[in-house]
């Protein structure tokens, strides 16, 4: 079934408004009467509704049911992305977005090659159509881009953060998660060149750990769905 994110405005008791983008879109996909689709105002709840009506302007659904969503981590993580080359933010967003990261945080640090690139509307479109893609009920946050001293500083509100590095040898993160049970968690990952020894020590000097993810040097665009990977596989172990 197809889905779409809502707001909260626009669900009226049982009837679900698709209005603007979302009417659009579905005049797309040629949604017809009677036809069901997936609904969520981003609350954990999906909302199986039967269309009533087919407009180009508006598509009106009725409510069947609802059912919780299970896609979604019990621990928001947020990810402080130093800037990569060319249009490889894309492909980060889509595969942490689809591995269930709750916000994603570009960061400019000094090897990066990019520097301030305005694509934050985009950006958000693709963490939308992969959240639709794993059918989650969320959409990750992708925050204005930021040096790594602001990001630092927002990390330092999360219960639990952590960096990763390729010059760590002894702090491996399955490791560095046995015994935690946070409700929020941040990780920073590198640009290509990796972060410096003056980055590294600022980490040091705020209380931010070092982790290694083995023995393998990991492309930036790989890393955060490595790290991610490992979380998911932490969290649902009984």
């Amino acid at each position: 079934m197809h889905r779409f994110f809502i707001s909260p405005s626009h669900l009226v008791g049982e009837t679900v408004l698709l209005i603007d983008e979302n009417a659009s879109h579905g005049n797309v996909l040629r949604l017809r009467v009677g036809e069901e689709i997936v609904t969520t105002i981003s609350d954990g709840i999906d909302m199986i509704c039967k269309v009533i009506v087919v407009d180009k302007q508006e598509i009106r659904a009725e409510v069947i049911h609802r059912t919780d969503n299970t896609a979604e981590l019990p621990i928001k993580i947020t990810l402080f992305q130093a800037l990569p080359k060319g249009d490889k933010m894309t492909d980060i967003i889509e595969s942490v977005v689809e591995l269930g990261i709750h916000q994603i945080v570009p960061v400019e640090t000094a090897r990066c090659v990019a520097r301030s690139q305005n694509k934050g509307l985009r950006w958000q479109k693709v963490a939308e159509g992969a959240s639709k893609l794993s059918h989650r009920s969320y959409i990750p946050k992708i925050s204005s881009i930021c040096s790594l001293s602001d990001a630092i500083g927002q990390a330092s509100k999360l219960d639990v953060t952590f960096a990763c590095y390729e010059g760590e040898k002894d702090r491996h993160l399955s490791h560095f998660l046995q015994d935690k049970n946070p409700a929020t968690m941040g990780f920073f990952i590198g640009p290509e060149g990796g972060f410096t020894d003056e980055e590294i020590n600022l980490f040091s000097q705020n209380g931010i750990p070092t982790t290694t993810l083995g023995g393998r040097i990991l492309r930036s665009q790989s890393a955060a769905s490595a790290v991610m990977a490992g979380i998911n596989f932490w969290k649902n172990l009984p």
